[in-house]
């Protein structure tokens, strides 16, 4: 059977992120679909909405039995109604997308889930909801005569049980003619027209390092360090959370926000900030002083060669044009000292929640947890801001080079050089200025419970 090009979809899913596009080109469009990996219940009275994965809550919220619920009851008491156990949610209780948006709008209670944040597939149901209104709602795919093969990119190193279950729920359930699937970092090097390189993905809850050669994952040299974007988030809004002239932009004293508001907010800020390109990667030597030569001119002299009595007038006329030329360098030597100090400063300027916040250098050390992982836990107070684990929080010692290095360290001499012709950077931060390598042979040292996003 041969199939169009432009009728293939391709998917790209991530713990966070699910993108996806229709057709194949010599040059590849950007992702048609982009969607958190979410799925969301309507929260019922008196019921404890599912957990995610599977789990199974306990009716009417309780979680466990404390010393009150081994008490018998009174004899002449009404007998208490027996409680049943929730059923688990069907296909089509779960809201995707724009489901999600609406009702959020309409103001109603939502539990969210997030089915691939472990990087495996948590919770089949789910991955089925969001997969299903990708194909049949986003792309108009028809399941009774479906004619579009799927490409899935989905984390490497899964077992192959999931590769399998992922292929019955495509061919079964949505009726695929064809399915190929890819592992992503594969993909993303075919992305570059490579088949060799080290592919780091910076994502959200962790960075992984992945080599790869002639087109064979090294799955041996996988590495996997939990420092990802919501550390440089938090990191960042810790750092603006210490200037007072943000603080009280955000957070002014005639309305001042609650301390656990004005913390969202400010990473908000963050994000925005993320999204709008105004940080960057530190990248040494960027910063140079460039001096411009000052151009002198030349004056037509030649009436100074007429005798006598107009030599008087032609110096004099010299004497003024030098003190005006002394008073506007003098001008300009303040204006360009004044430009600089501003360049200095790196002032930027953003409307946020409809207030203008304005904000210096410090927004580029967003990326410093990247590479020191220890100024976040320098700062102990950080841990429940940003809510992680005690494990998670002693974990946080291994920055993303050394996360590489690592990896690389695992292989064969030999597979080594081949592999560091190329490291490729993707992820949630591979836009961020400075943040991949230049060089196309960068040297050894170069460099989700997930919230709702």
């Amino acid at each position: 059977m041969s199939f169009r090009d432009a009728s293939i979809v391709v998917i790209e899913t991530t713990p966070t992120q699910i993108r996806a596009g229709r057709g194949l080109a010599d040059l590849l469009a950007l992702p048609s679909v982009i969607r958190p990996a979410c799925v969301a219940l309507r929260r019922e009275g008196g019921t404890t909405a599912p957990t995610p994965h599977g789990g199974t809550p306990r009716p009417n919220g309780t979680n466990g039995t404390n010393g009150e619920d081994h008490l018998m009851p009174d004899a002449d008491a009404d007998p208490a109604p027996t409680t049943r156990p929730t059923p688990a949610p069907r296909l089509r209780e779960y809201l995707v997308g724009s489901q999600i948006d609406e009702a959020e709008s309409f103001g109603e209670e939502l539990d969210y889930s997030w089915p691939f944040s472990t990087g495996d597939v948590g919770d089949w149901v789910q991955a089925e909801a969001l997969w299903k209104r990708l194909l049949f709602t986003d792309f108009g795919v028809r399941r009774k005569v479906n004619e579009s093969p799927v490409c899935l990119s989905f984390t490497s190193g899964l077992s192959y049980d999931t590769y399998e279950r992922v292929a019955q729920l495509f061919f079964e359930r949505f009726n695929v003619p064809a399915l190929c699937l890819v592992e992503r970092p594969l993909a993303q090097l075919f992305a570059v027209n490579a088949t060799t390189g080290v592919v780091v993905e910076i994502g959200r809850e962790e960075t992984t390092s992945t080599p790869v050669l002639d087109t064979i994952v090294q799955h041996s040299a996988v590495f996997r360090t939990p420092v990802g974007s919501r550390d440089c988030e938090v990191w960042l809004a810790h750092l603006l959370s210490s200037s007072q002239s943000i603080t009280q932009t955000l957070s002014p004293p005639e309305a001042p926000l609650s301390p656990e508001t004005l913390w969202e907010q400010l990473l908000k800020l963050v994000q925005q900030l993320v999204r709008d390109g105004h940080v960057r990667a530190p990248i040494e030597g960027d910063a140079g002083e460039h001096g411009e030569e000052e151009d002198e001119g030349l004056t037509d002299v030649a009436a100074a060669l007429v005798a006598g009595k107009e030599r008087e007038v032609v110096e004099a006329a010299n004497r003024r044009k030098a003190t005006d030329k002394r008073m506007h360098a003098a001008a300009d030597r303040v204006m360009e000292e004044r430009e600089r100090e501003i360049a200095a400063l790196d002032l930027v300027t953003v409307d946020f929640a409809g207030k203008v916040v304005r904000l210096g250098k410090e927004r580029h050390r967003f990326c410093e947890p990247l590479f020191e992982p220890e100024v976040l836990r320098g700062i102990p107070e950080l841990r429940e801001k940003g809510g992680w684990s005690a494990q998670e929080w002693e974990d946080k010692t291994l920055g993303v080079h050394e996360a590489v290095q690592e990896g690389m360290a695992k292989l064969e001499w030999e597979k080594r050089k081949p592999l560091w012709d190329g490291v490729l950077v993707t992820g949630e931060l591979a836009s961020v200025k400075g943040a991949c390598p230049h060089s196309p042979r960068p040297s050894p040292s170069l460099p989700p419970a997930a919230p709702r996003l």
